[in-house]
């Protein structure tokens, strides 16, 4: 793929992916199945964590999907739990944002006088409180934001994210999407969630290109639309 000095590509090796939807949750040789989907689904602590985090409990449901994703690709990345601190990055992008519990919330402050609103749901009504969780649980020390998406596709944040490892901001990125299931108009409901790490490293699920003078991803020798493409293509390169 030719490139011009102003520019360059980035390619980076996906080594995990991760994600939790209606009818599947987990990571690649660890699938979880859902018997009767009927919406997301509710995740235990006992189910994604290998100590106790009191957080957990007390999260909303925006925040357990991210959470467990995140969890999930790191587990299928094989970075090391051991290490107490590690200089990886998120990135996460999503079209609902926590807008549900938004409202929830909402209804708590409409509730009859003498009754406080509910201090659980207030510590979760900023869609990027998962990722501090996440951060905290793993050790994470990169940087890490949350981006509200036009164009509901994870590509905006796949490129900065691919920027700020190129660059050496990072050892190692996780990036994603999540959203619930409020907005029919928004993607599929559920997280979806990442490693990727630098040429030389580990190799997991094959590399992603950004051709940047034209602005266009690819997994291999196909084109990515949005990071729900690159999973499926993950999964049909993984089951073929």
């Amino acid at each position: 793929m030719k490139q011009t000095a102003n520019h360059p590509a980035n390619q980076t090796i996906i080594s995990g992916m991760g994600w939790v939807s209606e009818s599947s949750r987990g990571y690649l040789g660890n699938i979880c199945y859902s018997k009767n989907p009927q919406g997301l689904p509710k995740i235990s602590g006992k189910e994604i964590l290998d100590r106790p985090h009191k957080a957990f409990g007390r999260m909303d449901l925006f925040s357990k999907l991210g959470f467990a994703a995140i969890t999930f690709a790191l587990a299928d990345a094989r970075i090391a739990i051991s290490e107490p601190k590690k200089n990886i990055a998120i990135i996460a992008s999503s079209v609902t944002g926590c807008l549900e519990t938004d409202i929830h919330y909402q209804a708590t402050l409409s509730r009859k006088k003498g009754i406080l609103p509910s201090p659980t749901l207030f510590a979760y009504t900023l869609p990027s409180c998962f990722l501090g969780e996440a951060s905290i649980y793993h050790g994470l020390t990169g940087e890490s934001f949350m981006i509200e998406e036009k164009i509901p596709n994870g590509l905006q944040g796949l490129s900065l994210g691919l920027d700020l490892l190129e660059d050496g901001g990072c050892d190692a990125l996780i990036c994603g999407q999540c959203n619930s299931g409020i907005d029919a108009t928004s993607p599929e409901p559920g997280a979806l969630f990442f490693v990727f790490e630098k040429q030389g490293s580990k190799s997991g699920h094959g590399t992603i290109t950004e051709n940047k003078a034209q602005n266009i991803f690819s997994h291999g020798n196909k084109t990515i639309n949005s990071l729900t493409d690159l999973g499926k293509n993950i999964l049909a390169q993984k089951t073929n």
